[in-house]
């Protein structure tokens, strides 16, 4: 399960046996990881993180 947040998106894969990744954007933070009894298998900055040849994000030709 990919997810940004912790509370829904995180916990639903938990609840279900999944790998987890939390994608961390504006609604998630790395400190309020700790507010909660469950942590995600995976932690990314984003999900071209998770692509086997990532882009560049900064690459606009694509």
């Amino acid at each position: 399960m990919i997810g940004d947040r912790m509370d829904t998106d995180i916990l639903a894969g938990i609840e279900v046996g999944r790998h987890t990744v939390l994608v961390m954007i504006e609604i998630s933070s790395r400190a309020s990881i700790a507010d909660f009894p469950f942590r995600p298998n995976q932690i990314v900055n984003g999900v071209y993180e998770l692509l086997d040849d990532p882009v560049d994000r900064d690459d606009d030709s694509q």
